[in-house]
């Protein structure tokens, strides 16, 4: 299928915007998202005390983006938990169930600071991990069911993961 930016849940979207409307204190809480094969099922866009919980994700290329926002008005996402989430998928093409990496390099450059308070806990993974992905937000060539970067304060915990297509967790600077 061809490439379309197409996501289930997204937070704050407006980029190269004068004005960014942040997304804070928000919630995503028991939804179902399916059948998005080459976007996110959810995508942060630098969003601040965000919860996603309790939500069915499935067949997704990524479940859970958690990541800045792009632009003139660069944001680091702060503060988000995803807890208790269901995530599946069969292809072997799918990346990661929950992609950290709450950072551009433009706002590491401009801040000197990361992406921080990060909760991953209680969540069931299911197929997602991939070696050689064919889409890859870190730029690296392996992504984890769980893959960690650019973030301080981060706790993975409690989370089951099965028939991981590459790592099970995977961590890159």
């Amino acid at each position: 299928p061809p490439f379309i930016n197409a996501y289930g849940i997204a937070f704050t979207t407006a980029e190269n915007a004068s004005a960014f409307p942040q997304s804070k204190n928000c919630s995503a809480v028991g939804n179902t998202i399916e059948n998005i094969p080459t976007w996110e099922a959810i995508d942060t866009h630098g969003g601040k005390d965000l919860l996603i919980a309790n939500n069915r994700i499935r067949d997704c290329m990524i479940g859970v983006y958690i990541g800045a926002s792009r632009g003139t008005n660069a944001s680091n996402a702060d503060n988000v938990r995803v807890i208790g989430n269901h995530f599946s998928r069969k292809s072997p093409l799918s990346n990661a169930a929950v992609l950290l990496n709450p950072t551009t390099q433009a706002v590491v450059d401009a801040s000197g600071r990361t992406g921080e308070n990060f909760v991953i806990c209680d969540n069931v993974i299911d197929g997602y991990g991939v070696n050689q992905a064919a889409f890859d937000h870190d730029n690296t060539k392996n992504t984890g069911a769980l893959h960690l970067a650019r973030a301080h304060n981060v706790t993975a915990c409690n989370n089951v993961i099965l028939n991981s297509n590459g790592f099970a967790i995977h961590t890159a600077l």
